[in-house]
């Protein structure tokens, strides 16, 4: 058994033990119940051709196999009654996505 295997499964158990619940709706779809964690004001590094230094945003983290694939610009996520609407993937490795969202 490799390293990926032991960390697809107790990826579930963390996220359902420790992650904050909430609901995701995929762009069109169906509401998912689904685990979560949250960081507000992670401060951003430049991408591209922005002009600014520095940004702040709020990011999500949430299990793929929970949402059911990576999610795109525009599907929504409501936690602790604040709706926060997916602007850019920031990380996919395969089990989790990490979401900057406004």
């Amino acid at each position: 058994m490799g390293i990926r295997t032991v960390i697809a499964a107790a990826l579930p158990a963390l996220f359902s033990d420790m992650g904050e619940e909430a609901v995701y709706t995929p762009s069109g779809g169906t509401a998912l119940g689904c685990h979560i964690f949250i960081d507000f004001n992670v401060q951003l590094q430049p991408d591209g051709l922005q002009a600014q230094a520095w940004d702040r945003a709020t990011i999500i983290e949430c299990l793929i196999s929970e949402v059911g694939s990576e999610p795109n610009r525009g599907d929504i996520f409501v936690y602790d009654g604040t709706t926060y609407t997916v602007q850019r993937v920031m990380e996919n490795d395969g089990f989790t996505v990490k979401l900057a969202v406004t």
